[in-house]
């Protein structure tokens, strides 16, 4: 890791909010009741093989994906995965080699983009900011290790810049 990664970790913090810097009663309840409450019980969802992540990176995939009521999450390379029939489905993005075209599609039709360290190089990071720039009605919520995309019909796009 260089220097350059460290200062964009200091700036997405100083540019953070938590749950009381959020305008959207879906994002403040996940925060609220989901993420920062340490009393919470989670439940892992399974992440499905091929993807490594720390205790404390699971905790917060199990949060979101259980809030959304996700069931299924599986690591995107070369191709969409297959995923099972009438399951709430999230692909999980680690590297800008794996599938990126399509996802707007698989967004749209009620599936959840797991961004696995957006920020790690400058192709990945590239990406994944055209990305967030694409959609008005797409919900990204932006932890710096870890970010998440998803369509809510009821809810206006919005980039939530947010701590972890």
């Amino acid at each position: 890791m260089n220097i350059t990664y460290f200062i964009k970790r200091l700036l997405h913090q100083l540019k953070a909010n938590n749950r009381h810097g959020t305008h959207s009663p879906d994002v403040y309840t996940l925060l609220d009741e989901k993420v920062y409450c340490k009393s919470y019980p989670w439940e892992v969802v399974d992440l499905g093989s091929g993807i490594d992540l720390s205790q404390k990176e699971r905790r917060l995939v199990s949060c979101v994906l259980n809030h959304h009521r996700f069931e299924e999450l599986r690591r995107c390379q070369d191709d969409f995965p297959v995923f099972e029939e009438n399951k709430r489905r999230a692909l999980f993005i680690s590297s800008e080699k794996e599938c990126i075209s399509g996802m707007e599609t698989f967004i749209y039709q009620g599936g959840l983009i797991v961004w696995h360290r957006p920020y790690q190089n400058k192709g990945f990071q590239k990406k994944f900011e055209s990305f967030k720039q694409r959609g008005t009605d797409m919900v990204v919520l932006d932890f710096f290790h870890l970010a998440f995309s998803y369509f809510r019909p009821e809810q206006r796009g919005e980039v939530f810049i947010l701590k972890y």
